[in-house]
């Protein structure tokens, strides 16, 4: 019996927060069908976001709260 390999689907997104920062990145996607379910099916609290533009800044990694996301755009 074989398991499923696990493979990361990233997926570009622009996120606004609650005090109005705007953060593009990429997404993980793998296990989901949309963009969307991450922001409205996840029961853990933060998103984790690779290859992170902001405040002019390249980031490999960040990890913002869902709870101060206003919204969120994909972009690819």
């Amino acid at each position: 019996m074989t398991e499923k390999a696990y493979r990361p689907d990233y997926r570009r997104v622009v996120i606004r927060t609650s005090d109005g920062e705007l953060i593009e990145g990429s997404v993980n996607i793998a296990s989901k069908e949309r963009v969307s379910d991450v922001f409205t099916k996840q029961d853990p609290p933060f998103i984790v976001l690779k290859d992170v533009y902001f405040r002019e800044n390249r980031i490999d990694t960040l990890i913002v709260n869902k709870r101060f996301i206003v919204w969120a755009e994909p972009l690819d």
